[in-house]
């Protein structure tokens, strides 16, 4: 992977020293951006999940120690991501896979699949010769003596088999062909929808995830300040409403957390009607997203979507109709032959047949003409549906493309103004603590704005996600082997 499309995550330096280390050589940098994307928010690596589940406990902060990743990243450039991206793309490919095999809906769209082929089996029988067989007995009484009375008995055999239609029962195979194809196509495009709504539930959940473990560091941060304001208040009464303040913004961080928690969990009820109780094929999958795909290449793969080959060949099932019922209005043709023998009282009766057989309506009322410009009508409809879906496809493309890029360019912008807005807060909290240069006020409202700025840079991170999920489903498909 190119190393120089990757986007930036914000990462804090260690106190101390840590801030005042020799600056990170380009390389190292841009290196360290992408390994920070993967460790603090895609959750690539094992590290990165340890030290993001330890600070969502709150056992520890969320923090990237900046020179440590720098060193990790020149020692291993390449091994740093595409381990964790290729298995973060095998857990997407067992995510879908699992969905697509649970769901209903899909074994539904495989039943109407096999009704369409027993369809096609049924129009084809059609071309082979039909036999019939009937056999009566029955007692009966007639006025004229020499018709017999008593009991009646007859059997009959009767055959007959197509010799020309004008192309009718082609037609009409061609037809069946037709809609068992785009039933089939049907079944692939119901797991392509299956397989990016469980992808799409299991990516929300990330998001949701790291929105949460933002939200409880802010709540965490917001206790200690308030504990830490108690303690001055015990001390010096007349700042007791500053302890208010603290303890009313402490309140509002806490609920903020337990509304991200409640999000999480909603989402999780939802994605488990995919994958099932255990979630953890859900896990992980984010840094197979990282990037932009190639749109020329997305492009050409849209084109050739399960979803317009499904309405090509839905097309092309109407064409042919249209022809079957085209011929089905000139002459019909067959070969027919019967044997009957029967019992009429004491009298023994019996009769063949052999020939050919021709039908032709002269006349149907215009129906016929109807019936055969409706055809032709709905093959041009579908026809039109083929076109406009293909131009909503490079439409969609061309709208979640620029998503993609416009939403990692935020998460581009929200990465340095989080850093920024890191050394600001932690500037803002030691003026108040150690000088008394600043209020309480301006303590809270830096925190407020420095964890505001990583809730957007995760949006706007998890939204380039979403869009590359979109992007993929539109072109070769989320279940499309990578």
């Amino acid at each position: 992977m190119n190393a120089e499309r990757r986007i930036p995550a914000p990462t804090r330096a260690a106190a101390g020293d840590a801030r005042r280390a020799a600056p990170v050589p380009a390389t190292g940098r841009t290196r360290l951006r992408t390994a920070a994307l993967a460790l603090l928010l895609a959750l690539g690596s094992a590290a990165a999940r340890a030290e993001v589940s330890a600070a969502a406990s709150g056992t520890a902060p969320l923090v990237i120690d900046a020179p440590r990743a720098a060193r990790d990243a020149d020692a291993a450039p390449d091994r740093f991501l595409q381990i964790d991206t290729r298995d973060a793309e095998l857990r997407l490919q067992a995510l879908v896979r699992l969905a697509a095999a649970r769901s209903a809906l899909v074994a539904a769209g495989e039943r109407e699949a096999d009704a369409s082929r027993a369809d096609l089996d049924e129009t084809r029988g059609a071309r082979l010769p039909r036999v019939d067989a009937g056999a009566r007995a029955a007692f009966a009484g007639a006025s004229t003596p020499w018709l017999g009375n008593g009991r009646q008995t007859s059997a009959s055999l009767g055959a007959s088999v197509p010799v020309y239609d004008f192309g009718r029962q082609s037609a009409l195979e061609d037809w069946r062909r037709r809609l068992a194809e785009a039933a089939a196509l049907g079944v692939d495009a119901t797991r392509e929808a299956v397989a990016l709504e469980a992808a799409t539930l299991a990516v929300e959940r990330e998001r949701a995830r790291a929105q949460a473990g933002v939200q409880r560091q802010y709540a965490l941060r917001m206790a200690a300040l308030a504990d830490r304001i108690g303690q001055i208040v015990a001390v010096d009464r007349g700042r007791a409403s500053e302890l208010v303040q603290a303890r009313k913004t402490q309140a509002q961080a806490e609920l903020a957390r337990d509304a991200a928690l409640a999000t999480q969990r909603q989402i999780e009820t939802r994605l488990r009607r995919f994958v099932g109780d255990d979630l953890a094929p859900a896990d992980g999958i984010a840094p197979a997203l990282i990037g932009a795909p190639d749109f020329e290449q997305l492009s050409a793969d849209a084109r050739d979507s399960r979803e317009l080959r499904q309405l090509r060949a839905q097309a092309d099932a109407a064409g042919s109709q249209a022809e079957a019922v085209a011929a089905g209005q000139k002459p019909q043709v067959s070969l027919a032959a019967s044997r009957s023998v029967g019992r009429n009282g004491e009298l023994n009766a019996g009769a063949w047949m052999a020939g050919i057989q021709l039908s032709y309506t002269i006349f149907s009322g215009q129906s016929d003409v109807a019936a055969r410009r409706a055809a032709l009508e709905r093959a041009a409809a579908a026809r039109e549906r083929v076109t406009e879906a293909n131009a909503q496809r490079q439409t969609q493309l061309l709208e979640t493309f620029d998503q993609l890029a416009a939403s990692f360019d935020r998460a581009r912008g929200y990465g340095d103004v989080v850093r920024a807005s890191d050394e600001l807060r932690e500037a803002t909290f030691q003026q108040w603590a150690e000088l008394g240069r600043r209020s309480l006020f301006d303590v809270m409202s830096a925190e407020a704005d420095h964890y505001a700025l990583r809730a957007a840079y995760l949006n706007s991170l998890f939204d380039g996600y979403q869009a590359n999920l979109r992007l993929r489903s539109l072109g070769p498909g989320l279940l499309a082997a990578r």
